[in-house]
């Protein structure tokens, strides 16, 4: 991938599967795509990559499962497009270990799309991004509980206020 290595790389259209694997010691990301594609994950172990355990579309989120394990220090990184599809349902699952999903640009959802986010979710957004509700229909259902709750907050080093933009919905 982009700006280094990736243990696994997978070009915008293409299928993966991926269970009961070890990804680890990468140069770059231990898994790496470059836009929407089809995937199939889960019970894997991520840890050593120099960069973020997963490099995923927002779209593909969904596709993380949460009974994977992630090294010490280790996120999974959103990218904001392309978006979920107008008419997709999606649930991002709570991650393993305190992993969170950074998400590294701004995502949208849009038309009919639903995107469900399963308590005790950990999300991390860069400095100016946000998760934009962008029409009557689409849905952002955040599904947290006293025990386990879904946090959503600056990447470490940049808590300050402002630093993200938060929750828009439109």
């Amino acid at each position: 991938g982009p700006g280094g290595a990736a243990n696994v790389t997978l070009r915008s259209g293409k299928e993966l599967s991926l269970s009961n694997s070890e990804i680890t010691d990468s140069g770059g990301h231990g898994v790496y795509l470059d836009s929407e594609a089809a995937l199939n994950m889960d019970n894997n172990t991520y840890g050593s990559n120099s960069r973020a355990a997963l490099n995923i579309p927002f779209a593909n989120s969904g596709d993380v499962s949460g009974n994977s394990s992630f090294g010490e220090n280790s996120f999974v990184r959103v990218s904001g497009t392309p978006n979920p599809n107008e008419q997709e349902t999606m649930t991002v699952s709570a991650l393993a270990g305190d992993t969170p999903y950074r998400f590294a640009n701004s995502v949208g959802i849009q038309g009919s799309a639903e995107v469900t986010i399963e308590a005790g979710t950990e999300m991390e957004f860069t400095a100016g991004t946000n998760i934009s509700v962008n029409s009557d229909q689409a849905q952002l259902v955040a599904e947290g509980t006293p025990d386990e709750k879904i946090q959503m907050t600056a990447t470490p080093g940049n808590e300050e206020q402002g630093h993200w933009n938060g929750v828009g919905i439109f």
